[in-house]
């Protein structure tokens, strides 16, 4: 009995023993009793966080916005921070809990003082001011097993440990927490965007305007995908550089800045102009170029994020050569160094041609010509020009000096080759995916009506003059309503069918406008006139003369007086020629 009483005694004398050593333990022991303080607190009402660690110091400020942070190493000088990593910073902060160790009075008791925790002048801690109200904390020494540290509020009594795990929650640098985004400022208020450079497509300028949305305005007018816009700028919004280095950007020949890879501009009326350069390779670094955001630091960036912008700005490249936003094109003017054929559509949608002659145009021509301008799409960006070509600039729009785009297109002399525009205001050239059209753009002999007659009024006669043939005189009769021929045994109905049959005939071509002789055309002394008179203007008369035959088939022809000499075809001028008083030259099926 006496043996376990001693046994038991022993035990029990161990067990207390432990149990002060491990409660007076002289670095790490601490009396927990489970009061606990967070360190923080919620991060929203912060208005600055101070944290210096060893010979660094992060101070993190409220902007004067809510949302918005600026960081910096000192309080004067302090740039925007990355609101997205602030707030994850601030929010793992905020979680924190910090477990009551001891107090100054206890500590004294056991012979300690705050040197032996780091506490007494350390450089170490985290000054949190919300609400007006400062509060630091003072960062101590680690204790012997390296699993807490110790922390005390300035001017406090009770000390507090902190896991080590949840240090690893503080910025080693202002890096860590700098906004690396391309433009700082909330780019989906902006209202023009701008891209250049050396890597990009040519200059590309699209507008934002309260009444139209976005709308590309350079290298022409037209108009962009709204939604595509948006989705761009998000990216754009999201979009951040990798680093920044040591250097001043304002030396742009050192990293490439003068002559950017690329240059993207973003403003708006009430924010002004931001831009972002990316510049030259860096050496020994593969992929990676300088960028900088237009202000004094200089940043690194990938170079395939800058090939992904650049394939998105490619969908807003004029592709479509002219687009109308949406109207008909009613406005189109062709022109040269000394030539020019315009053209104008009234409300009605009936083009004329109004220059350098105003009459009325091919319809079939000028849908050609429509269907040319219309449907030309750039296939190949930055070609090299061709310099056989010949320029021709082309002019067409909605409205006459209103929103009217302007290119250059190249009509090569290979009319099988492609021909090449360039955008007013742009140096490259693009190929399109037509070729030269069969007709000459320029000739306005080419757009001209090939109707022979648009009468106004109702003819009251015919007169048909032939070579060494008397002179014959068709009579409109306005009672009988036929044609009448005296001296003629040709039935009154076929006098209608001819008749009808000339008011039908077309041109085949048009030839020459105001040539200087018509000898060429053998129209001084013609072999055939035909002279019309119009019932409400009975004494003036127009007068047909058919000429020569052509070498390309047909007859040269012109009316007296309009100097525009076109070509018949034989059937036409058979039809012309026929010598009505003998009825067997005319049969019923004609």
């Amino acid at each position: 009995m006496r043996r376990w009483r001693s046994t038991f005694l022993i035990l029990l004398s161990l067990l207390i023993a432990g149990s002060l050593l491990y409660c007076f333990d002289q670095d790490s022991a601490v009396q927990v009793i489970g009061k606990k303080r967070i360190l923080i607190g919620n991060e929203k009402d912060l208005s600055s966080v101070v944290i210096s660690i060893s010979t660094n110091q992060l101070v993190l400020r409220r902007s004067d916005t809510v949302d918005d942070w600026l960081i910096g190493k000192v309080e004067n000088q302090l740039e925007p921070a990355d609101p997205r990593s602030v707030l994850s910073f601030l929010s793992e902060l905020s979680l924190i809990q910090l477990e009551y160790g001891f107090s100054l009075e206890e500590m004294q008791d056991r012979g300690f003082t705050l040197s032996d925790y780091g506490l007494d002048v350390s450089s170490d801690f985290i000054k949190i001011k919300r609400a007006g109200q400062e509060r630091e904390w003072m960062l101590g020494s680690e204790s012997s097993l390296g699993s807490v540290r110790y922390l005390m509020l300035r001017d406090s009594d009770e000390i507090y440990l902190m896991d080590k795990t949840s240090e690893s929650v503080l910025p080693n640098s202002v890096d860590d927490l700098y906004d690396y985004r391309l433009f700082v400022e909330y780019i989906l208020q902006s209202d023009r965007i701008e891209i250049s450079g050396s890597a990009s497509d040519g200059f590309i300028q699209m507008i934002r305007s309260d009444d139209e949305g976005w709308k590309l305005f350079h290298p022409r007018s037209g108009s962009v995908d709204q939604v595509a816009v948006l989705r761009l700028l998000e990216k754009l919004n999201e979009t951040r550089m990798t680093s920044f280095i040591e250097g001043d950007a304002s030396e742009k020949s050192v990293f490439g800045f003068d002559e950017p890879f690329m240059r993207l501009v973003l403003s708006s009326v009430q924010g002004g102009a931001v831009s972002f350069y990316v510049g030259d390779k860096v050496i020994g670094r593969e992929g990676i170029r300088y960028a900088s955001r237009g202000d004094e630091k200089v940043g690194l960036v990938y170079e395939s994020l800058v090939q992904e912008l650049l394939v998105a700005f490619a969908q807003f490249r004029a592709e479509q050569v002219f687009d109308f936003m949406g109207e008909s094109s009613n406005y189109l003017r062709l022109s040269d160094a000394g030539r020019k054929v315009g053209f104008v559509s009234g409300s009605n949608e009936v083009w004329r041609m109004n220059q350098p002659f105003d009459w009325a145009v091919d319809e079939r021509i000028m849908a050609q010509i429509k269907g040319f301008i219309e449907g030309m799409v750039v296939t190949r960006f930055g070609v090299t020009p061709n310099t056989e070509s010949r320029p021709l600039v082309i002019e067409a729009g909605s409205q006459k000096g209103s929103k009217n785009q302007k290119v250059t297109c190249f009509l090569p002399s290979d009319p099988d080759a492609p021909v090449q525009v360039q955008f007013h205001g742009d140096k490259k050239h693009h190929e399109v995916n037509l070729v030269r059209p069969l007709f000459d753009l320029l000739n306005p002999l080419s757009y001209k009506d090939r109707r022979i007659f648009s009468f106004d009024s109702v003819l009251v006669r015919i007169e048909q003059v032939l070579k060494e043939e008397e002179k014959q005189s068709i009579i409109w009769d306005p009672e009988a309503a036929v044609w009448n021929l005296s001296d003629s045994n040709v039935s009154t109905d076929k006098l209608n069918i001819w008749v009808e049959q000339l008011q039908q005939m077309e041109a085949e071509s048009f030839v020459a406008s105001y040539p200087s002789s018509l000898a060429p055309f053998g129209l001084e002394n013609p072999i055939c006139r035909l002279i019309f008179y119009e019932r409400d203007s009975r004494w003036h008369s127009l007068e047909m003369m058919v000429g020569n035959r052509s070498d390309e088939g047909g007859y040269y022809a012109m009316f007296k007086g309009r100097d525009i000499v076109f070509r018949l075809s034989t059937e036409s001028v058979q039809l012309c020629m026929k010598n009505l008083r003998k009825s067997e030259l005319i049969s019923d099926g004609e």
